[in-house]
């Protein structure tokens, strides 16, 4: 990502880009788990890891929510 930080979990590094791609790889076999457009553009913030899932928020207040697993999941999403 070119402004949001990244995020470990194990092996797994997650991150959200600034136009809206969220992305898993394994760290240890450098292989690239999921890489997804989630649609949220302008994302400047770093994502939070809370437990099992990861949350990211774009500059216009849309947030969406996923699973910090090795398939992607959307959990949820909203407008601030």
């Amino acid at each position: 990502p070119y402004v949001p930080c990244m995020l470990a979990r194990g092996d797994r590094v997650l991150w959200v880009t600034d136009k809206g791609r969220a992305a898993c790889v394994d760290a240890r076999a450098g292989k690239v788990l999921w890489d997804v457009d989630v649609k949220v553009m302008d994302v400047t913030a770093s994502p939070i890891r809370v437990g099992g899932e990861v949350l990211a928020v774009g500059e216009r207040g849309q947030w969406f929510v996923w699973k910090a697993a090795d398939e992607f999941e959307l959990v949820r999403t909203g407008d601030l």
